[in-house]
């Protein structure tokens, strides 16, 4: 049995997991899972013509961002399947918006020390084109308003992106319930800590 686990509504032919359930020969032998990513031609092109890591604009922007989503809900069904744990299509996409940000304002400040994260996540997260799907929409609206708080509590400016009390603060967000995960934040003096 072949599935597709993800695959943008808008536009189903730019990038889709694909799941195929394999089951065994017999009842002593276990079911298989075999998994991939598709990325459609021109996306692929797209970031092979003006590589991200070098320069990140308007142009390969779109691109980028879906392929960082992919292979974060890859990387997150391969997770969560190694650990025999369940994750739901709305956790998938939650952390697919969450790794978009994080990646996209990495590699913006490497080149751009100043950069100021509300701008970009607004752009990314306001006033864009999604699928009407409750999942896509919830998860959009649920990453800008953890990122927006994050940036908020200082997240970006007095604790930088590659500072390990801001993954001290990702690990303690990320692992709350999805419920939970949008308004919760440590305070600025929380994340000072340590330093």
């Amino acid at each position: 049995m072949s599935t597709v686990l993800k695959q943008s509504k808008q536009n189903p032919a730019r990038a889709a997991v694909y799941l195929l359930e394999q089951p065994g020969k017999n009842q002593h032998e276990e079911q298989e899972l075999f998994i991939g990513v598709y990325f459609h031609p021109d996306l692929i092109n797209i970031v092979l013509k003006q590589d991200p890591l070098y320069k990140l604009d308007m142009y390969n922007l779109d691109a980028f961002c879906v392929i960082i989503e992919e292979i974060s809900h890859f990387h997150m069904i391969v997770q969560r399947a190694s650990a025999e744990r369940h994750v739901s299509k709305l956790e998938l996409e939650w952390q697919g918006e969450i790794d978009k940000f994080l990646i996209t304002a990495l590699i913006l400040s490497h080149k751009n020390p100043h950069l100021n994260l509300t701008v970009l996540q607004k752009h990314l997260f306001e006033n864009v084109r999604i699928s009407n799907e409750a999942r896509y929409q919830e998860a959009n609206y649920r990453a800008a308003k953890f990122w927006s708080s994050a940036i908020s509590q200082g997240i970006g400016k007095e604790i930088p992106l590659t500072h390990k009390n801001f993954r001290i603060f990702m690990q303690k967000n990320l692992h709350k319930s999805l419920q939970d995960r949008a308004s919760v934040c440590l305070s600025k003096s929380q994340l000072l800590k340590a330093s």
